[in-house]
């Protein structure tokens, strides 16, 4: 016993000194003094508001982290848009105006010592994220996360976990998508967790180089989009993704992969369709989805990563619509294109979004929910045990099974556990 504690760390052992008939039910241990409160942490229920789990714990921290990296990033950019404007308002030949324009952008930037010092030692990484605060946000947050999760779940048998991650039940405990844990246990959190949580090592790369690969945000800043545009189209991606897999999905699977790839489609898709110069790693997009569809990945759904791609084209196709670009040469009355000769010619089209569309989708999006709410779906209740999802796990329900596995008997020449045989312990390593 005292091997298999030491071996395994989810496994605990109760010893009853007593002679009787054994029994494979609760009643002749709840005799016992003591072990009514050795076992009840294990059947009690957690809490979310409250909770004090690891899990729990790393989310928030990991949000907080991400939150005060995209408010810092756009602290800093909006100090060089005042001090531009002010200055350019301000007499530059006049000393007073000089000193009357620092006074007042001081006034409007000032924020107390604390955040000024934080902004000052973090300053040269918020300058190299002045065009991409919210993707920046997103890659500190899922790290954190990552690295927490990694410290308190360690690593799988790579059978159990091919992409150098947790176990399942780790990946479960951190809050991965699964549809019969949303469906029956109502642990909606997991619509909103799992597109922070990557299941491995590889996959954890993969999103960082698909995040950088992309560069959709610093592209949409530099073409005129507004900064919560970028915000936007990833919060649609996310939600849609994790309801389409919640409504259809079997099994569990993380979000992130899927959400970088989703990305990647958009970007893609709205380069073909608009004038200006986005990213468009359409070949890196179809190298991703076909290795996340591979067992190498096999906690990133083909169905999530499926949805990720289509949403991601369906909102490059239609969520934006541009003006003509101007032309800087009028003719008589007009420009050549139809503004007004009195408009001054803009350096880029401006970008109007489709908002019929956005509540579309939003609309789609309650329907969804609604009918997670209500169990129209009907996931294989068996996955509600984390152990049985993932990869195509070997298990019994027969007791006989762990008997002659892990005692002797004629079929292993008397071997016991522990021993290098092709019974035992070995027999369980993997399945």
């Amino acid at each position: 016993i005292d091997y298999v504690k030491k071996k395994h760390k989810n496994v605990d052992a109760y010893i009853i000194n007593s002679e009787g008939h054994c029994s494979f039910g609760l009643y002749y241990p709840l005799q016992e003094e003591g072990f009514e409160e050795w076992a009840s942490p294990i059947m009690k229920e957690g809490v979310v508001i409250g909770n004090r789990r690891p899990s729990v714990a790393s989310f928030f921290t990991s949000l907080a982290f991400g939150a005060i990296l995209i408010f810092l990033t756009r602290r800093l950019k909006c100090q060089g848009g005042k001090k531009d404007s002010l200055m350019e308002n301000g007499d530059a030949g006049s000393s007073y105006n000089i000193d009357e324009t620092s006074a007042t952008l001081a006034k409007r930037v000032n924020c107390g010592p604390i955040i000024e010092k934080v902004q000052a030692a973090a300053n040269p990484m918020l300058t190299k994220c002045q065009s991409w605060p919210w993707t920046a946000g997103y890659l500190l947050t899922t790290t954190v996360y990552f690295i927490s999760m990694l410290i308190t779940q360690g690593f799988a048998h790579p059978l159990d976990n091919p992409g150098f991650g947790p176990s399942a039940v780790g990946l479960s405990t951190f809050g991965i998508n699964n549809p019969a844990l949303i469906v029956y246990r109502m642990e909606h959190f997991r619509l909103i967790t799992s597109s922070f949580l990557c299941s491995g090592v590889t996959t954890f790369f993969f999103v960082i180089f698909t995040a950088y690969k992309t560069g959709l945000e610093a592209a949409m800043t530099d073409n005129g989009h507004h900064h919560w545009h970028f915000p936007l189209i990833a919060g649609l991606l996310s939600f849609g993704i994790n309801l389409c897999y919640a409504c259809i999905g079997k099994g569990a699977s993380c979000s992130s992969l899927a959400l970088a790839l989703g990305l990647n489609a958009f970007s893609a898709t709205i380069q073909r369709r608009s004038s200006r110069l986005y990213p468009s790693p359409l070949c890196f997009t179809v190298t991703v989805f076909i290795l996340g569809c591979t067992p190498v990945f096999p906690f990133d759904s083909v169905v999530a990563l499926t949805a990720a791609v289509v949403i991601g084209i369906l909102m490059g196709l239609t969520l934006f619509t541009e003006d003509p670009e101007r032309s800087d040469e009028p003719g008589d009355d007009v420009y050549r294109n139809g503004f007004n000769a009195n408009e001054e010619p803009t350096k880029n089209p401006a970008n109007h979004m489709r908002w019929k569309l956005v509540q579309g989708l939003g609309a789609l999006y309650c329907l969804q929910y609604i009918l997670v709410l209500l169990r129209v779906p009907s996931p294989e209740k068996h996955n509600m045990y984390p152990y049985l999802t993932g990869c195509g796990l070997v298990y019994s329900d027969r007791i006989g099974d762990f008997v002659n596995a892990y005692a002797n008997n004629a079929n292993n020449d008397g071997r016991s556990l522990g021993e290098d045989d092709d019974g035992g312990e070995d027999y369980f390593d993997g399945q």
